[in-house]
């Protein structure tokens, strides 16, 4: 498996050592591996990204992909098109059905966009005279204000709870509830790692970048600069405020890299501690396809929703274009599962997300929908262990 999926990448490298000899190979190792400089297009941009360095001399990369997605030059702020789902066609009454059946009285929705799928929901559960209650949580403050039209409009001021751009402002709730993620955890920007073990090996490192007069480059961070941020990452386990996440699961090769979702693992443990015991989640989304140990490609790297060709082979595309990309950051099924499981939660029901949706509306299902979304239902049940692990493969 390893030799099939990487025959083309020794192929090349094998060639080039030939034709060329150790020049033409380093070359080549380092456009595969080697740490970025970049001109920054977006200059107003470049301007935002360097002022955020200012602080502690240096950007998280998950922190550089926040101000590139949701910064005043960034994406979001400047684009119409946020990558709209349709899925409230068909979840809507699957997830009013799961509610009434539970029972559940309250749906708190991470990413919850221009408010379809809220709606849909409430329209189902209206039909099944069956009251619920809803909470959003939306980081874009032009759809909020999408979101409170849409409910007036429709008349469902009472079924409004709260609608906040972040988790924290969120009340906490003694009912039973279900969080509901759908397509929004990849939106969270991951931290990427590299290995600089020379064996196959859990990464080493996090990786971080400067801004300067509009260019970008990418370091690898120091222990002194990671306390800067208030964390730690010693042994593959990686420590902030409280709580570790291990990565002992992904094992990388000679300077591959790795972005592994440590913000979406923040989410989740921060709403599963929102809501009481035996509540359920339900995650529904893309993945990345399953890993295999030893393949050399830099693992779960952005994408943009935008284009054909979605996958970024490095970063060099992804910096000269700030602000322009539609990124998300699919990872693998796995990875969540491991991280629930860490959370506490239990009962997990895995399946594709069109055919979960029927069963839980109790329709009729005709044929499996082949693809990489998926959907996860879980229910939590025993408390959160620490640290939260988070498996590749």
């Amino acid at each position: 498996m390893y030799l099939k999926k990487n025959l083309k990448n020794i192929a090349q490298y094998y060639v080039s050592n030939l034709i060329g000899g150790r020049k033409n190979t380093s070359d080549w190792e380092f456009e595969k591996y080697g740490l970025k400089t970049e001109v920054i297009q977006n200059k107003q941009l470049a301007l935002e990204l360097e002022n955020a360095c200012q602080k502690d001399g240096y950007l998280l990369f998950s922190e550089f992909l926040q101000i590139d997605q949701h910064g005043k030059y960034g994406y979001h702020l400047n684009n119409k098109w946020h990558g709209e789902q349709q899925l409230y066609r068909y979840w809507g009454k699957a997830i009013a059905k799961l509610c009434q059946y539970e029972p559940i009285e309250r749906v708190l929705d991470f990413g919850a966009g221009n408010g379809d799928l809220g709606i849909a929901v409430i329209d189902e559960a209206r039909k099944l005279h069956y009251k619920i209650i809803w909470s959003g949580i939306e980081i874009n403050g032009n759809l909020i204000s999408t979101i409170r039209q849409a409910f007036k409009r429709k008349k469902y001021e009472e079924n409004l709870l709260q609608i906040s751009p972040s988790i924290n402002k969120i009340l906490s709730s003694s009912k039973k509830s279900l969080l509901v993620f759908s397509y929004s955890l990849d939106n969270l920007a991951p931290e990427m790692f590299i290995n600089e073990n020379q064996d196959l090996h859990y990464p080493t490192n996090l990786m971080g970048v400067t801004v300067k007069n509009g260019v970008v480059n990418e370091i690898i961070l120091t222990n002194e600069q990671l306390l800067k941020k208030k964390i730690q990452y010693k042994n593959g386990v990686l420590s902030q405020n409280g709580t570790s996440y291990n990565l002992h699961g992904w094992k990388l090769t000679h300077l591959q890299r790795a972005c592994i979702p440590i913000t979406a693992a923040k989410i989740l443990l921060q709403s599963s501690k929102k809501v009481k015991q035996n509540s359920m989640l339900l995650i529904i989304d893309e993945f990345s396809e399953p890993n295999y140990a030893r393949n050399e490609k830099h693992l779960n790297f952005p994408k943009d929703l935008t284009v054909f060709d979605r996958i970024f082979k490095n970063t060099t595309k992804l910096y000269n274009q700030a602000g322009n990309n539609l990124l998300y950051y699919p990872t693998y099924l796995l990875a969540y599962e491991s991280i629930l499981q860490s959370l506490g939660y239990t009962q997990l029901q895995i399946d594709n997300e069109r055919t979960l949706a029927n069963i839980l509306a109790k329709k009729h299902i005709i044929q499996n929908i082949p693809g990489l979304c998926f959907g996860i239902l879980a229910k939590k049940t025993s408390k959160t262990v620490n640290p939260i692990t988070i498996k590749a493969y």
